[in-house]
């Protein structure tokens, strides 16, 4: 995959669970894949996994793939990881 943007901003995103009053860091990834990969959708299966193995349970990620272009929108600050019951008993 080529990563051609990486931003981050504050703000809201209803499919991280961040409602409009609760804002939060958010960053965003959009690239493409390689035009000789091979199982694009199963190389993006696994970015995916990695990025959800080396962030931790806090990460709630939103990915779209088109099987050629991709965008993952992330927060480690979501509402929705915080209420989390599996979290709690890890925690406990």
């Amino acid at each position: 995959f080529w990563v051609e943007k990486i931003e981050s901003h504050v703000g809201n995103d209803t499919s991280l669970g961040i409602e409009s009053k609760s804002e939060r860091p958010i960053l965003r990834l959009e690239g493409r894949s390689r035009d000789s990969a091979a199982s694009p959708t199963a190389l993006f299966q696994g970015l995916l996994t990695d990025l959800e193995e080396d962030l931790g349970e806090s990460v709630v990620l939103n990915p779209t793939f088109d099987g050629k272009r991709f965008t993952i929108d992330l927060t480690l600050f979501s509402p929705l990881r915080e209420e989390s019951p599996e979290l709690e008993q890890d925690g406990a």
